[in-house]
């Protein structure tokens, strides 16, 4: 794994609980794609909901991906950037979104990742359509796949909260952009 991994291991320690991890990231997706709503981006809807479960979706790509874990909390600070740029997370499109963003937190954080034709396998997708998924992310990203100390640790407490669906309903434009400008603010105000 990549220099960002230990980097991120030291925030939080998911060592040997990475099957809780995958089960909280796919109740926190189940969670967003539960909302009511529409954003204006609609280009990765299926036309059908998938006939796999979430979790045993995540489960599948953990068990042949080969990523790190901490490439899903990066893939959900993927996906609240994606919310904040008008994406609705919803049934028909949250497998093909946490697969274009886990590929990309692949890509960019861990050393060694594999083809996207292999990865498209894996994610029951055509390789081309994996492609296109990943490069309309990577855009609505402004090809910023950087996710700060900030975020991950954002997303780690979000993970954890007890008040998660709450957090996740009352924030309108993405939980963690609520997060680091309530925590900007706090370090601003502790500066002066």
């Amino acid at each position: 794994t990549g220099a960002f991994v230990p980097v991120m291991a030291e925030v939080y320690d998911f060592t040997g609980r990475e099957t809780e991890v995958i089960s909280e990231v796919a109740e926190m997706l189940n969670q967003l794609a539960s909302f009511p709503g529409q954003g204006l981006v609609a280009c990765f809807d299926s036309p059908n909901v998938p006939p796999i479960t979430l979790r045993d979706y995540l489960m599948r790509l953990w068990r042949y991906m080969h990523c790190s874990i901490e490439c899903y909390v990066s893939a959900l600070a993927y996906i609240d950037r994606l919310q904040q740029k008008d994406l609705k997370v919803g049934i028909l499109n949250v497998h093909t979104v946490f697969l274009g963003c886990l590929v990309v937190a692949a890509k960019f954080h861990d050393d060694a990742y594999r083809s996207n034709t292999y990865y498209a396998r894996v994610g029951g997708v055509t390789a081309k359509s994996l492609y296109f998924v990943e490069t309309e992310i990577i855009k609505l990203l402004d090809w910023k796949a950087k996710v700060t100390l900030e975020e991950f640790r954002s997303c780690c407490e979000l993970l954890y909260s007890e008040k998660r669906w709450l957090l996740l309903r009352s924030a309108k434009e993405g939980y963690l952009a609520v997060q680091l400008r309530r925590t900007s603010s706090d370090s601003i105000a502790a500066a002066s």
